[in-house]
């Protein structure tokens, strides 16, 4: 099973030079907030009260949270842009609220995503350091292993570089004991790139286009990824190409869906054709 673990992304917020009050800057906040449309009411009503005060994350000196779902969004006023996280917690709820708040969030770190996260149990007796033993690809060379009373994590990769892996196993009696988890964690322009895989062709299939570029070695993590694959394209032009069609998926349908939700359009495919399609 694969799921997303983490997502991190910008959204536009108001600037000016000068500081402002305090109620006006998280007036701001909201708006960025609003933006989301029937997301944010979402993860609201899984929230347990509104909006609290929160440790910011560098270089934001603000941040706020939505308690016990793990949702947080981090703001400075000399900045343009603020940072939305969903992290482990938060995309649990995403998954309990349904597929269609996953790709909608998915949908938003494509163009300005700046962590994603995606992470695969595996049901096997296959210890940690058999993978270690086995290998990945030659190019990547830093690594780490670290053994302790809950469990064995080998680091794959540099922290710093645009993929980063981590292969776990809990030790017993941990519920997950039984399962060998290995995620990828994605920045910046890999994070955009696999978000726009995982938006048309399915988390599965994302995570499959990350593992082969770790080519792993050990037979039983080869099979667990096997498949056809979407190639990661990182190339800025490619995304620049695509935004008109992210527009129309994340601001016109839900805008559209909510007209006919309303009765304001009552006959969907008539409209289309009439108003999009023209003599296409």
């Amino acid at each position: 099973m694969t799921i997303l673990d983490w997502c991190a992304f910008t959204r536009p917020i108001q600037y000016t030079e000068e500081q402002p009050f305090q109620n006006t800057f998280m007036r701001r906040v909201m708006l960025v907030t609003a933006a989301f449309h029937d997301l944010m009411p979402a993860v609201m009503q899984h929230a347990a009260k509104d909006l609290v005060h929160t440790t910011p994350q560098r270089p934001y000196r603000q941040a706020w949270a939505c308690p016990n779902v793990g949702w947080h969004i981090n703001a400075d006023w000399k900045r343009k842009e603020a940072l939305i996280v969903f992290n482990g917690s938060a995309c649990e709820m995403l998954r309990q609220i349904g597929p269609a708040a996953i790709r909608q969030v998915l949908l938003l770190a494509i163009e300005t995503g700046t962590r994603l996260d995606l992470a695969t149990d595996i049901e096997t007796a296959l210890s940690v350091r058999a993978v270690e033993k086995a290998g990945w690809a030659k190019k990547i060379r830093s690594t780490s292993f670290i053994s302790s009373q809950t469990g064995d994590t080998l680091y794959i990769g540099s922290r710093s570089s645009g993929a980063f892996a981590r292969v776990y196993r809990y030790a017993d009696p941990h519920p997950r004991h039984a399962l060998l988890r290995i995620e990828h964690e994605m920045k910046k322009e890999q994070a955009r790139s696999v978000a726009q895989i995982a938006a048309v062709h399915g988390i599965e299939t994302a995570q499959r286009s990350v593992a082969a570029k770790f080519s792993y070695k050990h037979p039983e993590i080869k099979e667990a990824f096997e498949g056809d694959v979407e190639r990661i394209v990182t190339e800025r032009h490619e995304r620049t190409l695509a935004k008109t069609e992210i527009w129309l998926m994340t601001q016109a349908a839900p805008a559209f869906q909510r007209l006919v939700a309303e009765g304001v359009i009552d006959d969907p495919a008539a409209w289309v054709k009439k108003h999009m399609l023209g003599n296409a």
